[in-house]
């Protein structure tokens, strides 16, 4: 059971926050609460023991993107052959380097020390993005996952719909890459 669909109203930041109160998480940071949801705040689908009472009812605490991925059950169906995918699933959106940063230094696997260097140094995921992005070799690390060398024509099944778009690719390409290139030069990337 988890919501694959949920209506604005159960949403954080657009539903009604004074009717549904915040379930605690597991961690406090800068006056917000973040992290999953505590036994009986909604940790469990089925456990909202510990929240208030309102008048007439007990109310579930608004969902936030990190409920959504941490919900109980569902079913993955897959294309075949078995190696093939059925979609993308894009996360962890940002609109600048500062929130991801930010994100970096409060969410779940926290990076302590976010404020002193450049996102590349953050996760090795976050390295092979910026390698990719800025057109830099990845084959002093030996990934797992190497590159596909052909770009985006190289990937060979289906591909998110809206990178079909030249004009789109290009221009959020550009993008990131003069995002990467304030973040290293506020930092003075060591090559």
């Amino acid at each position: 059971h988890h919501p694959d669909v949920a209506i604005g109203e159960c949403i954080d930041t657009i539903g009604d926050s004074d009717l549904h109160k915040p379930g605690l998480r597991t961690f406090a940071y800068k006056n917000t609460t973040l992290g999953t949801r505590l036994p009986g705040y909604g940790l469990e689908y089925w456990d909202y023991s510990k929240m208030p009472e309102t008048n007439t009812t007990k109310m579930y605490p608004l969902w936030r993107p990190v409920d959504f991925r941490n919900a109980d059950g569902g079913a993955r169906y897959g294309e075949l052959p078995i190696d093939g995918q059925t979609g993308y699933h894009f996360h962890n959106f940002f609109d600048s380097i500062d929130i991801l940063r930010t994100k970096y230094k409060t969410y779940g696997h926290s990076v302590g020390d976010a404020d002193f260097k450049p996102v590349a140094k953050f996760h090795h995921d976050l390295d092979r993005g910026v390698r990719c992005i800025m057109g830099r070799p990845d084959d002093d690390i030996r990934p797992a996952f190497p590159y596909n060398r052909g770009g985006f024509e190289g990937i060979e099944g289906r591909r998110p719909i809206i990178f079909e778009h030249e004009s789109y690719r290009n221009a959020r390409n550009r993008e990131i890459k003069e995002m990467i290139e304030a973040d290293e030069k506020k930092f003075k990337k060591d090559d």
